[in-house]
């Protein structure tokens, strides 16, 4: 990269920070404009014009400008152009996203206390504790918000990225032993199931069929891990491999159950208050019913 390139570059960087915080970019505004003040006075404008004829003074203006002056608005992140509820989740990814461009180098400087890798990943070596847990919040990031997106998009790629979260992140979490913190690893993957169910399901006797084969897949590596990693090992009866995919699918089919329920009732009755005003309307047609306040009641109650 050479000299301009860098600057292009830095120009780019800067107005995708000012993307994520706008803040930043009015701040910018302000001061240049303070700039521009202190350039109009004549005493200053008579320097800067001596100053802007000598050769070095062209070439840093000329720097100046290409820094400053060229069009990077394209690059700029428009986040109120994004649906208003993926904003606040998109907002920390692209921050994590900065913060391991701008860190990663200092990762490898030596000044930090360090932690031995052999402990986290069975490799030889060492890195500093800051960056162990900034990777592993932006993991958890990452990955949260890839299940997410596909379980409420795309049912098969939804059941594939769970099964290697289980299985990948399982192996990892293996060599630290059972704990009882374990149980968020398949909790993950349960919670991700149930997110897809209850965003593609739909009536009919296919799409249950899609639920049930799903559920015996998530619910196969899940199960496993429940046992494996935590103190549930001692219900195992001896066979983890066995009895954790039982274990598993039988919870994906109560979350996929529960689930479906909840959609379809959401698509009956989108709004509380909507059922509301449909239960007080009929209701109305029957102005001597003793029961027409009590029910309206324990209705509101709910």
């Amino acid at each position: 990269m050479n000299f301009w390139g860098f600057i292009g570059t830095l120009r780019k960087f800067g107005n995708f920070v000012v993307g994520l915080f706008p803040v930043l970019g009015i701040v910018a505004e302000y001061i240049g404009k303070q700039f521009a003040k202190i350039g109009k006075n004549p005493t200053v404008a008579k320097r800067w014009k001596a100053f802007a004829e000598t050769d070095r003074g062209e070439a840093l203006i000329k720097a100046f400008q290409r820094f400053y002056w060229r069009d990077y608005a394209s690059d700029r992140l428009e986040l109120d152009k994004l649906p208003a509820h993926t904003v606040p989740s998109l907002r920390i990814i692209f921050i994590l996203s900065v913060a391991l461009c701008l860190l990663t180098p200092l990762a490898v400087a030596g000044v930090f206390p360090e932690v031995s890798m052999t402990m986290l990943s069975g490799e030889t070596g060492s890195a500093a504790y800051w960056s162990v847990a900034l990777w592993l919040l932006s993991t958890a990031v990452a990955w949260g918000a890839a299940l997410a997106g596909a379980g409420i998009s795309n049912r098969p790629l939804s059941v594939c990225l769970n099964v290697l979260y289980t299985t990948s992140f399982g192996m990892v979490a293996l060599l630290g032993g059972r704990s009882v913190f374990n149980i968020l690893l398949p909790m993950g993957a349960f919670i991700a199931h149930f997110l897809t169910e209850r965003s593609l399901s739909k009536p009919g006797a296919r799409d249950i069929l899609k639920g049930l084969v799903s559920a015996a897949i998530v619910g196969f590596p899940a199960g496993i891990y429940v046992l494996a990693l935590t103190p549930l090992h001692a219900i195992n009866r001896g066979n983890t491999v066995l009895f954790g995919p039982i274990y598993g699918a039988i919870i994906c089919l109560l979350l996929g159950f529960v689930a479906r329920y909840k959609s379809r009732k959401k698509a009956m009755c989108p709004t509380e208050s909507g059922c509301f005003q449909v239960l007080k309307h009929r209701l109305s047609y029957y102005p001597g019913c003793p029961g027409r306040l009590v029910r309206i009641r324990r209705l509101s109650a709910l």
